[in-house]
């Protein structure tokens, strides 16, 4: 049985232990999709909010299920970046290790992660070929 979005932002808070609530998650979602190049997608139990910029998707994954739901959206995900024409998707991480086995896992290539803020709940900015 599928999610309802709130279900999916529900599991994700408690999953990465945010502290926010779904209101308020709900209303930073929607700030965000205000932006002219902000769109969001979903793939099952998995929401995929990313932004335009040139040839680059900036991703944030708003993951409601387990890992087998979480690989197949990415995978599937990966597949509709590709139709759009990005050659890169840029994400935020904060294992570089599971992001590299998860990235390679759903199609991208050449991955790379450099510190993008230390202290952060995802310190590392993750770079991928589609």
């Amino acid at each position: 049985m599928t999610m309802d979005t709130k279900q999916i932002i529900a599991n994700h808070i408690t999953n990465r232990q945010l502290k926010i609530s779904v209101g308020q998650f709900v209303k930073q979602l929607e700030a965000v999709l205000k932006q002219p190049n902000a769109k969001m997608v979903r793939s099952g139990d998995v929401l995929f909010l990313f932004t335009a910029d040139g040839d680059a998707a900036t991703v944030y994954i708003i993951n409601g299920t387990g890992p087998v739901g979480y690989i197949k959206g990415t995978k599937q995900f990966v597949e509709l970046a590709r139709k759009l024409g990005f050659k890169y998707i840029k994400m935020r991480v904060t294992d570089v290790e599971s992001a590299r086995k998860i990235a390679t896992a759903s199609g991208l290539r050449n991955v790379v992660f450099d510190m993008f803020k230390e202290g952060a709940t995802d310190p590392y900015m993750m770079t991928a070929e589609v």
